[in-house]
């Protein structure tokens, strides 16, 4: 599964500066996505771009979606799951 953590990584050395100046943001608040495993949908489309002229492979917004989702999908209690399914 793709994760912040594993999407920044792909970005050349050092890959948390690389890939803050791609998105237009600072080191920290990079730094913060990473942690949090979050990055703002707002930025999806910049991030796509960025992957793109730098070679990275795999970065889509359908990729990004199905993440964020299979995330979302294992973060709800497995009550909520079988009710959402059975409803």
């Amino acid at each position: 599964m793709m994760t912040v953590r594993t999407l920044i990584s792909q970005w050349p050395k050092p890959a948390m500066t690389e890939f803050a100046r791609d998105l237009g943001v600072n080191w920290m608040q990079a730094h913060q996505w990473r942690l949090r495993n979050n990055i703002p949908a707002e930025y999806w489309p910049t991030l796509v771009s960025a992957a793109k002229r730098r070679g990275v492979k795999g970065i889509t917004l359908a990729a990004l979606a199905e993440a964020y989702a299979q995330r979302a999908r294992k973060s709800k209690p497995a009550a909520d799951r079988q009710t959402a399914r059975v409803g």
